[in-house]
């Protein structure tokens, strides 16, 4: 999160976001340890090459880095 005045922003790493079929997506694991697929909507580019997510996460939720596909639904994650 980054605090503003106006409002709570929530921002990922630009590499956490998955460009697929037209739809920009990031990757969270559960509090189960799952894998979630979850399409975002982007806003504008931060300081540290983070971006600004409009819609499609809470904060505090774990988005995972490095991925080149999402992982099938129900796949188990590590993080490390």
């Amino acid at each position: 999160f980054i605090p503003t005045d106006e409002r709570t922003l929530i921002a990922v790493p630009e590499a956490a976001v998955l460009q697929r079929g037209g739809m920009q997506m990031v990757v969270v694991r559960t509090e189960d340890g799952m894998a979630s697929t979850r399409v975002v909507t982007v806003g504008r580019d931060l300081p540290g090459d983070q971006v600004e997510i409009l819609s499609g996460l809470s904060g505090g939720e774990t988005v995972l880095l490095g991925l080149a596909a999402p992982p099938a639904a129900g796949t188990r994650v590590e993080v490390s």
